[in-house]
């Protein structure tokens, strides 16, 4: 058995020099290498003979689990072929992105000792790990001495052509930059892309975006509903005209009560993707639902009943963000279940100065308003009205028993039981989890989640972009410019279709990843749930590679700072990860991002939650409520089947023993 491949930089081997001999001593040749390489050969054969021998004295091999670091058959593992290298002084590297589990024969090693070293290696490109702190170095690649020159690294850096790929990568880079104004947060000035700049998959014309989402979430002039049947309303945007009330597809407008249709009929909602059973059962009906209730005709009926949400304070609360949403959620079921119109008051993680005019300190500073302007104008004058307080046109807070938002089961009961007919996604110690007793809650959290949250703001979307473009701009620039050769790449031409139909092709986090979410923090001694470390959540990940090999990338979210470090040794994966601050020890969720600021821990949570909702797979940690959170976005957002795997249970479902009476 010969030496057939050793690992390369580009796919994991690389051809062996074909001839093992010493070179002879001429002009230019040192002496003393050639001397050097002839005692090496000579000694080939008595190093073989004692291979076994000096291989019983190495350490066990590191990650060998099947043979618990001793050689089987003969065999010797990669760990152990490294200490051998390096105990000859040999300046070969081997790697592999499966390194536990080669194998090498006696020959294979004692003819890697005698072989020379590649004369032109270059390390690996810094500016290609650059935008993911995470991502491991590449094995040296060795030349082939039939390369073209121009193509060839030299020892003084990349080839001609290596230089001319780069330069054009960056070129196109700093374009999207500019067109997409990624920089800029908080400026709504977009350049545009320009006839000579094609399209990026992974950013979004933010100004533009909102407008569509503007005119798709408010009334016709005349009270009817959006023209949600037309293309989700777009294809009327973009040609400026509005067709027939009487044909927009609604069967009875006069009939928009919730509840009170009796069958699920449509046109609904735009921002529900994916099939009906990859969401949770009735979403599409129940989101139509929830949009008509909050956008009434008219917010001046007198028959109408509000209630006024002053939202909770995290000081006053001790609430991190997730815990405020969670809060929110139970409030809006309940007012929902006595017929409300929901209107926030303020939103304290809004009140800094990226949230900008009438967004400030409103939740709308991140995601659409959750009722319309004129509700907002009523439910306002009639919060001041004494007499509308006094008979309950209006209520907050304090008309209800404290922290009634965690533990009421008064969620809307007009759709029926819908998550009696889930079926269960969630998988936690090699079990689908079922009857949790509380289906229902999260059932109504999911769509409460998803209404809420069903189109980011500007603000939020520049926010993504800005990340977006950090964490693989970089590499989807690269694979533009590379697929076009020597051609320039080809910009997006005008066509109908792209005008009307096309241009909302939604950016998307690099595919495929798996959205990790790890807790820890204050958790176990706040008494919520055990903590895990990251080697438990990675056999998560490992479990759904074994099933979907393509899956090389991983979402990182947490808050701890020696998890992201930890998470540099898994060089099999690609970790991506916003660059923020982060903690140690047991500090509270509240108290962190209070440290951080309010501006930066919301942006940092928003960007996180809604990236991680774009995932394609997930390991979450459902004794989180950030981990709830990802999971009722990704169960409404067309990945249901995708599923969950988690380390641990939320420890609400243990409560009822898996029994509810809701």
């Amino acid at each position: 058995m010969g030496l057939e491949r050793v690992p390369s930089r580009n796919n994991g081997f690389l051809s062996p020099p074909r001839s093992r001999s010493c070179p002879a001593a001429g002009k230019g040749m040192n002496p003393l290498t050639v001397a050097a390489c002839v005692m090496a050969v000579s000694l080939a054969a008595l190093l073989f003979l004692n291979l076994e021998a000096r291989f019983s004295t190495l350490p066990p091999a590191g990650g060998w689990k099947e043979s618990e670091g001793t050689t089987e058959g003969g065999m010797f593992t990669l760990d152990q072929v490294q200490l051998l290298l390096a105990a000859t002084n040999s300046s070969y590297e081997i790697a592999s992105t499966d390194g536990a589990k080669m194998l090498f024969s006696a020959e294979q090693v004692a003819a890697l000792v005698t072989l020379q070293a590649p004369q032109n290696v270059t390390e690996t490109d810094p500016l290609a790990r650059q935008l993911s702190p995470a991502e491991t170095d590449l094995p040296a690649r060795q030349l082939s001495p039939a390369e073209d020159e121009g193509t060839a690294e030299t020892e003084t850096g990349p080839s001609q052509k290596e230089q001319e790929l780069e330069e054009k990568v960056r070129a196109l880079l700093a374009a999207w930059a500019e067109a997409y104004n990624v920089d800029d947060v908080y400026s709504d000035d977009v350049a545009g892309l320009g006839e000579a700049v094609p399209r990026t998959p992974h950013l979004d014309d933010c100004k533009d975006l909102d407008s569509v989402n503007r005119f798709n979430d408010r009334r016709q002039a005349d009270g009817s509903p959006p023209l949600w049947s037309q293309w989700s309303g777009e294809i009327d945007f973009r040609m400026n005209r509005l067709t027939d009330p009487e044909s927009t597809g609604w069967v009875d407008r006069t009939d928009e009560l919730i509840g009170l249709r009796p069958t699920i009929s449509g046109p609904f909602p735009p921002w529900i993707v994916g099939a009906d059973e990859d969401n949770m059962v009735l979403t599409r009906r129940v989101q139509r639902d929830l949009w008509m209730h909050q956008h009434p005709r008219d917010c001046n009926d007198p028959n109408l009943r509000f209630f006024y949400l002053k939202f909770f304070d995290a000081e006053e609360y001790h609430y991190g963000t997730g815990a405020q949403i969670q809060a929110a959620e139970g409030v809006f079921g309940k007012m929902i279940a006595e017929g409300r119109i929901v209107v926030f008051a303020d939103y304290d993680r809004a009140d800094h100065d990226g949230c900008r005019g009438d967004d400030r300190n409103r939740w709308s500073c991140y995601f659409a308003p959750e009722t319309s302007d004129e509700c907002r104008t009523r439910a306002a004058q009639l919060y001041a009205d004494p007499e509308a307080r006094q008979n309950k046109v209006i209520t907050d807070l304090t008309d209800h028993p404290p922290h009634f938002w965690f533990v009421t089961d008064d969620i809307p009961k007009i759709w029926g039981k819908p998550w009696l007919s889930q079926v269960p996604t969630i998988e936690i110690g090699d079990a689908l989890l079922t009857m949790t007793g509380e289906e229902h809650r999260r059932w109504w959290r999911s769509q409460a989640t998803r209404y809420l949250m069903r189109y980011p703001s500007q603000y939020l979307c520049r926010l993504m972009n800005r990340e977006r473009q950090r964490m693989f701009g970089y590499e989807e620039a690269k694979s533009i410019i590379s697929s076009a050769g020597d051609e320039p790449p080809p910009a997006a031409a005008p066509t109908a279709l792209a005008a009307a139909v096309w241009p909302r092709r939604r950016p998307y986090l690099m595919r495929p990843t798996i959205a990790l979410h790890i807790r820890q923090g204050d958790k176990k001694s706040a008494g919520e749930m055990e903590l895990f470390g990251l080697e438990d959540y990675m056999s998560l990940a490992e479990k759904v590679r074994l099933h979907h090999p393509d899956v090389t990338s991983i979402l990182l979210t947490t808050e701890m700072e020696d998890i992201v470090a930890q998470a540099q040794t898994y060089a099999r994966w690609r970790m991506l990860y916003t660059d923020v601050p982060r903690q140690q020890g047991e500090e509270p969720m509240w108290h962190y991002e209070k440290r951080m600021g309010r501006e930066l821990s919301s942006a940092n949570a928003f960007v996180n939650l809604m990236l991680s909702s774009e995932a394609n797979y997930f390991v979450l940690t459902m004794g989180s409520t950030w981990s709830l959170l990802i999971d009722n976005l990704r169960s409404t957002n067309g990945r249901l089947r995708r599923g969950v795997l988690s380390v641990n249970r939320d420890r609400r479902w243990d409560w009822n023993d898996g029994v509810t009476d809701v």
